[in-house]
């Protein structure tokens, strides 16, 4: 953004943050993309500020900037559907938007998704120390619990015809 626009984009993010799956990833890498070119289009202003977290299942996405700011009422009455869309597209994955701005003083977009992150590693199938105090019958039922969790299941749909 910043070679090709002159847009220097502030990032803060608490470390790595891996999302559960590519379409996620894809989609969160365009909105940004949708939210900064609105910022440089818009706002007439050198600096922005990005911002995500996972909470509580969900991944959080904060975009910001100090720049003219506009009123938020307003949005979908112009010829721009960009944020409307964006807001959309959010809606279908069962996510929110919300807008602060006001003329004059800036743009905050903050965006949050569910996801609960990337799949689990499998469970090995060795039982930790301590369960073998456990009762006979408790253990059988956790170790087949471990058996059966993360496993794929597979179904074969098959269509017998009539010879008749």
């Amino acid at each position: 953004m910043k070679t090709k626009h002159g847009l220097i984009v502030h990032i803060d993010s608490a470390g790595p943050i891996e999302v559960g799956s590519e379409a996620l990833n894809a989609f969160l890498y365009k909105t940004v993309q949708e939210m900064l070119f609105n910022v440089i289009k818009h706002a007439n202003v050198k600096e922005a500020y990005l911002r995500l977290r996972r909470r509580h299942g969900s991944l959080w996405l904060r975009v910001s900037d100090r720049g003219r700011g506009f009123d938020p009422q307003e949005l979908g009455k112009t010829s721009g559907v960009g944020l409307l869309s964006v807001r959309e597209r959010i809606e279908l994955l069962g996510g929110h938007m919300k807008i602060k701005s006001a003329p004059g003083k800036g743009n905050v977009f903050i965006i949050s998704v569910p996801d609960p992150g990337p799949p689990k590693p499998a469970v090995e199938e060795t039982e930790p120390a301590g369960e073998a105090a456990l009762p006979a019958a408790v253990a059988r039922k956790k170790k087949r619990a471990k058996r059966t969790t993360g496993r794929r299941m597979r179904v074969l749909l098959a269509a017998i015809r009539n010879p008749q």
